[in-house]
């Protein structure tokens, strides 16, 4: 009896632990505002059908997306609105998202603040460290700081902003 109890508690346990797991998984990186955000399915809330349609806006597992975030009163109240009502957050409105070439486009224009964000953070040796390693110049690649729920990485993409590495803290 005392087997059979232990046994029933580690499978629910591991069971627990796998659903657990499954549920807190990125669908989705995020470029909202200056940082890159991790979202989970159940960020969006009953906005998708399926994940499926977050393959719009990237072909990369999980999709890189852009969410341009227009600095006008209306819009802005608009999002906030939808993050209390039906409490899906900035990073996860989809009608905020843009196609690639958004995100081409809005990574290329915060170089000059990410490069100095490296500088000002002290991680300017690991970048060179990464270039070198990587073959790469400092002309061929984009970077942007991702924020996660255990730390902070840069994300490293190429000049079409597709994902080829990161350095960390």
């Amino acid at each position: 009896m005392n087997l059979l109890v232990i046994v029933t508690i580690q499978i629910g346990a591991l069971i627990y632990g796998v659903v657990t797991t499954y549920e807190q998984r990125p669908v989705a990186v995020v470029l909202y505002g200056d940082f890159i955000i991790p979202a989970v399915e159940a960020d969006y809330g009953d906005q998708l059908e399926s994940l499926d349609e977050l393959k719009y806006f990237s072909d990369e597992t999980p999709p890189i997306i852009y969410a341009d975030v227009p600095l006008e009163r209306a819009v802005l109240d608009e999002i906030m609105r939808i993050k209390f009502e039906q409490k899906i957050n900035e990073h996860a409105q989809i009608q905020l998202y843009q196609p690639r070439s958004g995100l081409i486009s809005a990574l290329k224009s915060r170089q000059a603040n990410f490069l100095a964000l490296i500088e000002d953070f002290g991680q300017n040796d690991h970048y060179q460290q990464w270039l070198k390693e990587n073959n790469r110049d400092q002309t061929e690649v984009l970077v942007a700081l991702f924020y996660g729920r255990y730390g902070r990485a840069w994300l490293i993409f190429d000049l079409e902003a597709n994902y080829i590495g990161y350095f960390g803290f």
